[in-house]
């Protein structure tokens, strides 16, 4: 053991320099953890940044890519449906016209002969034909009438009017026409070629 000969103001002084270095010891190393803690945190901070702005660059790319395939899928949708709307425009212009056909019949039907069954369908053989060209479509109308006549002389009138206008093809009168002499059913079938405009 050792036995301290200090004046007691000279052993105080001792033991607070002894205190002072524990002090200055421990905030040393507090010090030091604390550069370290701000190293590691700065550190991560870094980290974090470049990952964020890695990301915002990754996630506006992949935004940017699908709003262009989008928009091109939109644009294709489009310019196809137009393509459906102008062929459908085309091929409406084409068709017969109803009215054509009721203008050009109430020409030829006589005033003896009344109407009770009118039957209208527009047709294209170049449609059905997949080996057509598409520019030629050949429309013409199917028409079925039905109706009464005074006489058969009437009827017979009819057929000779339709016969004889180029516009109508391929008449034919259904038998039971003729049977009657007086009121007269008559029943045509014929197709409607409309002149070329």
């Amino acid at each position: 053991m050792s036995t301290n000969l200090l004046p007691p103001t000279q052993k105080q002084e001792l033991k607070n320099e002894k205190l002072r270095r524990k002090i200055v010891l421990i905030l040393f190393l507090v010090l030091i953890d604390i550069l370290l803690l701000v190293t590691i945190m700065f550190g991560l901070y870094s980290y974090v940044s470049k990952e964020n702005t890695s990301l915002s660059k990754e996630i506006t790319q992949k935004e940017k890519l699908l709003n262009e395939s989008q928009s091109q899928e939109i644009k294709e949708a489009i310019e196809e449906a137009n393509q459906d709307l102008y062929k459908i425009n085309s091929v409406k212009k084409e068709q017969v016209s109803v009215v054509s056909i009721l203008e050009k019949m109430g020409e030829l039907i006589p005033s003896t002969a009344y109407l009770t069954v009118f039957s209208f369908q527009n047709v294209s053989p170049s449609l059905n034909n997949k080996n057509a060209p598409t520019t030629e479509k050949t429309f013409f109308g199917k028409v079925s009438l039905g109706g009464i006549a005074k006489s058969r002389d009437a009827v017979l009138f009819l057929k000779k009017s339709f016969s004889q206008d180029l516009n109508f093809q391929d008449i034919y009168f259904d038998p039971s026409s003729w049977v009657k002499a007086i009121d007269a059913d008559f029943i045509v079938e014929f197709n409607f070629i409309p002149a070329k405009k």
